[in-house]
C-alpha cells in the first residue's frame, strides 16, 4: 500500500517533520485504491486524499486562514 506516500512526501516537503500520522484506506484485492491521510503538526492538521479509483483534479490545495494555494498538474 503506497498510494498516499505521494501525499506524505508533498506535505512533509513543505512543512517538515510531523507529530502523528493516520491513514484510512479503501482496499480492493489487497491494493489501496483510495484513502485519507491525516497528518498532525504542532499547530495544524493536514488532511490528504489519494485516489486511483475515480476521476478528478490532479494537484494539491493548501487552505489556510489567510487564503488558498492551488497547484494543478497537467498530464502530457
Amino acid at each position: 500500500m503506497d498510494l498516499s506516500l505521494y501525499n506524505l512526501h508533498y506535505v512533509m516537503g513543505l512543512f517538515g517533520k510531523l507529530v502523528e500520522a493516520k491513514y484510512y484506506s479503501n482496499i480492493e484485492k489487497n491494493i489501496d485504491t483510495s484513502g485519507l491521510l491525516v497528518l498532525k503538526y504542532p499547530s495544524f492538521i493536514a488532511c490528504c486524499v489519494g485516489v486511483k479509483d475515480s476521476h478528478g483534479m490532479y494537484g494539491g490545495m493548501i487552505q489556510g486562514t489567510k487564503g488558498i494555494l492551488n497547484q494543478h498538474y497537467y498530464l502530457i
